[in-house]
């Protein structure tokens, strides 16, 4: 089981849950949202990233998502795109990047290794490096583009990264470019 502090997720994943694929396609498998807390945060977010390849491998997307007209989150393993800066690129057109965030976490972990939560530290080569990439799809303001990654503490980059697509103040609808 996935462990975060209980008041933040709606429900644990279950063992035996089925994962739902985006467009019926087996590459894209979509994060239920019962995996994170309420907005997503870090705190909920990185020890999913980080546990993924071990406990939630049928989650994890081995394309890049492409057709979104629904808010949808993915992990996604870059190693299995053809080039890695896919996840910059899709066929919903050019993305403006806002800003980016960057926090600095280390990591508590259970008796069998698993990551079973973070806690948040100032600036420090010894701590994994979390950052939050946001960005606006040009043709349509009112979607938006997170992409989560973690960089390990000798600074190798982790192999599976968060993808959130999301309508923000508009329905969920296909996208003309």
């Amino acid at each position: 089981m996935f462990f975060v502090p209980f008041h933040r997720v709606k429900s644990e994943a279950s063992d035996t849950e089925i994962p739902k694929y985006y467009l019926n396609r087996k590459s894209l498998p979509t994060l239920p949202s019962s995996f994170l807390d309420k907005t997503g945060s870090n705190e909920s977010l990185t020890p999913l990233l980080l546990n993924a390849e071990q406990y939630y491998k049928e989650y994890i997307a081995t394309s890049n998502p492409v057709r979104i007209k629904h808010n949808v989150r993915f992990l996604v393993n870059p190693d299995a795109l053809e080039d890695c800066e896919d996840l910059l690129s899709d066929d919903l057109g050019s993305w403006i990047q806002t800003k980016t965030r960057k926090k600095w976490y280390d990591m508590r972990y259970d008796k069998k290794a698993k990551v079973k939560k973070v806690v948040k530290v100032g600036d420090s080569s010894d701590a994994f490096l979390v950052c939050r990439r946001p960005f606006v799809n040009a043709s349509d303001k009112t979607l938006h583009k997170t992409i989560v990654d973690v960089t390990h503490p000798k600074g190798k980059h982790h192999n599976i990264v968060f993808v959130k697509y999301e309508f923000v103040g508009a329905p969920e609808r296909e996208v003309k470019v």
